[in-house]
């Protein structure tokens, strides 16, 4: 019985913006995984963070599906995957046995692993244990090494996981509009930072200006 098969998806989905074919994973929990499968050649796994999807790859993906078999599954519980009613299903070490369930039903080998976020540690779990199958990494904002002594991830992971954090993600979408507006907000003023430093500063000081809404 194939795992994998094609399914529509809602229609909030452009087709323009990501104009890739869905497909869906059951794994072996009995989840559906979505994720996208384009191209041909060594493969590329793009593994997104949170909050993510396999959406925020299409332009890499667009890029190079020419000369590489691109894949970006959407983590269980985001993007078009399915839910769980169990919150340790949304857990980095479950979602990492489910990417790894994907894996290894594609039969892939000479990967190249592109992680962000919280997809460094679930990527690089499959990588601790089946390196043989790995190629390359490409390491884009994520980290790699324990945090569980770390008071910033101990502080946010206990706020986000109590009452008060569930109902801010669920009912005034904290994550998109805080948190991830502050990471855009970061790497915009690293660009203005780095056009200023390059001698362009007037176009950062119009950019500078704009967020306090100046003319």
């Amino acid at each position: 019985m194939d795992r994998i098969i094609p399914a529509t998806r809602p229609d909030w989905v452009s087709d323009d913006l990501f104009p890739f074919e869905s497909k869906f994973f059951t794994t072996p929990s009995g989840h559906r995984m979505h994720l996208v499968d384009e191209g041909a050649g060594e493969p590329i796994v793009f593994v997104h963070g949170n909050p993510a999807w396999s959406f925020e790859f299409r332009h890499p993906i667009k890029g190079v599906r020419s000369d590489f078999r691109c894949i970006a599954p959407d983590h269980i519980g985001f993007g078009l995957s399915s839910r769980s009613d169990r919150r340790r299903d949304h857990h980095p070490a479950a979602l990492a046995r489910e990417f790894t369930a994907l894996i290894d039903y594609l039969e892939l080998s000479d990967i190249t692993l592109f992680l962000t976020d919280w997809g460094g540690p679930i990527g690089l779990e499959f990588a601790r244990k089946q390196p043989d199958r790995v190629k390359r990494i490409v390491v884009a904002n994520t980290w790699c090494w324990p945090v569980a002594d770390d008071f910033h991830f101990k502080s946010f992971s206990f706020l986000m996981s109590s009452w008060v954090g569930q109902y801010l993600i669920r009912h005034r979408n904290f994550f998109v509009n805080r948190v991830r507006l502050r990471y855009i907000v970061r790497l915009e003023l690293s660009r203005v930072w780095a056009e200023a430093a390059d001698g362009r500063g007037c176009e950062a000081s119009r950019w500078l200006s704009s967020l306090d809404g100046n003319s």
